[in-house]
């Protein structure tokens, strides 16, 4: 009896012994990883300042993910690293940096880019290895056949980036009748029919739409012939923010006195180098005061978040960089979701018409595009103008677009 008593006892021990060693046998639970985050943009050239607030943006959200704690994936735990390659704002230097990050890095998730000829050339890559990518160009639209592709603003090929920007403008200032068009050729196409368009419809007439190739310093013989023509404004569309300030300091030069403005942003500290105070008074763009009394006291928040994270950050927060920002939340929500790094299984969330990203400092928000592509690919955004007044913005009015 007492040695069946002995067999017994051993049994359990060793069973328990068993269970209690049983975790070290296969995966480890709770155990912490890294994920990879990819990021491109244009670090150098003359859209360097875009390219480098929008890496900061991913960085923030970065920062912020791990400070937290990371990701929770099941039972295991991800922190996330930033991975950047410069794409020089040019489309074969962002081809070859896709390449690195897909193939010698392992990423699934990419920041960027912003080069317009790279978003295309990527696509396929990112299409046929399941990379999500979040780029920012306003002439490349979502589709169902690159279903890992979003766009991080409201692409201009449906005209609502346009439509909202001379809304705006014509509300502010009705007397402005006619304008000009200045836009690099690389991607004029879409952005000069969209804008004529935008402009006819709220009364304007456009005099003149001019391309011009990235890389030149001298904007004279560009601007010469439309300050002839004496247009009420000089749009500058798409431009990098160093062609722009160059353009703005031109123009002035050459005697115009009419309205320059752009829907897109230059960083303060980047226009008053170029241009100088004086010239950079009343120039118009798509940039907020991030604590203008007409945002949210959340966007208030944010912002001081940003100043307090980045101190000596050169332009100061951007539209950039809250797109970088919001593409690292927004993998960090479809992960959670899922609760899988798995990209099909992040797709099929963002595949929910009903899901909402959270867009920062402003809320949650639906994604855009639905029934406009087939699919729910493009960030919300908005339009604004700020003006430039003693070396400040000053940020006049802001909607946000609508693509159904």
């Amino acid at each position: 009896m007492k040695r069946k008593l002995i067999s017994i006892g051993a049994v359990v021990i060793v069973l328990a012994l068993l269970l209690t060693l049983a975790p070290s046998c296969g995966k480890e639970k709770g155990e912490v990883k890294t994920l990879k985050i990819g990021f491109m943009g244009a670090l150098s050239g003359p859209a360097a300042s875009w390219g480098t607030q929008h890496e900061q943006g991913a960085k923030w959200a970065i920062d912020k993910i791990n400070e937290e704690g990371g990701i929770e994936v099941g039972d295991d735990t991800y922190m996330l690293e930033l991975v950047s390659c410069d794409t020089q704002f040019t489309g074969s230097v962002a081809a070859t940096c896709g390449t690195r990050l897909v193939y010698d890095e392992g990423i699934h998730y990419v920041v960027g880019p912003i080069t317009p000829a790279g978003v295309e050339a990527l696509k396929p890559l990112f299409r046929e290895n399941k990379v999500f990518n979040v780029c920012m160009s306003a002439s490349s639209e979502p589709s169902p056949e690159d279903p890992y592709h979003f766009n991080g603003i409201t692409v201009t090929a449906n005209g609502a980036w346009e439509d909202g920007h001379y809304a705006l403008f014509t509300e502010l200032f009705p007397e402005a009748k006619t304008v000009a068009h200045i836009d690099p050729t690389a991607y004029a196409d879409p952005w000069f029919s969209v804008a004529k368009a935008a402009a006819e419809k709220y009364g304007m007439t456009v005099v003149e739409q001019k391309g011009y190739e990235l890389g030149i310093t001298d904007f004279y013989p560009i601007l010469a012939p439309v300050v002839t023509k004496n247009p009420d404004a000089i749009d500058m569309l798409a431009s990098p923010p160093g062609d722009m300030a160059l353009m703005i300091k031109q123009a002035r030069e050459l005697g115009y006195e009419g309205i320059l403005m752009a829907p897109n942003a230059a960083p303060m500290d980047l226009l008053i180098e170029i241009t100088g105070l004086a010239y950079a008074e009343g120039y118009l763009m798509n940039q907020p005061d991030y604590l203008s009394p007409l945002l949210p006291e959340e966007t208030h928040e944010l912002y001081e978040d940003f100043l307090e994270r980045f101190p000596e950050a050169v332009g100061g927060m951007q539209n950039t960089t809250i797109s970088g920002y919001a593409t690292v939340m927004l993998y960090k929500q479809g992960i959670e979701r899922a609760d899988s790094i798995d990209t099909e299984k992040v797709r099929a969330v963002f595949d929910d018409p009903n899901f909402k990203m959270e867009f920062p400092g402003l809320g949650e928000r639906k994604l855009m595009g639905c029934q406009t592509y087939g699919i729910c690919r493009n960030f919300p955004w908005f339009s604004l103008i700020s003006e430039v007044r003693q070396g400040e913005l000053v940020t006049l009015a802001w909607k946000w677009h609508d693509v159904p």
